[in-house]
């Protein structure tokens, strides 16, 4: 299985991915590099939710903690 990646990875392969794309002179390989980079930047969406999500579930678990806690 492979390991999730953060935005960052992703964000830097879109980037990467349009260089190359604007380097290319065939118009169908530069609209399929295009293609390829459109899809990395909607991973590093997907990412970024998942990064947000569990930010969320960490929040919960620290308050859920915190409401078991009985007072010293």
């Amino acid at each position: 299985m492979m390991p999730e990646r953060d935005v960052f990875y992703w964000l830097q392969k879109a980037e990467e991915t349009r260089a190359r794309a604007d380097e290319m002179l065939n118009p169908s390989a530069k609209a399929f590099m295009a293609e390829i980079a459109a899809r990395y930047a909607a991973m590093a969406r997907i990412a970024e939710g998942r990064e947000a999500e569990a930010k969320i579930q960490a929040a919960k678990d620290v308050s859920s903690e915190l409401g078991t806690l009985s007072p010293a």
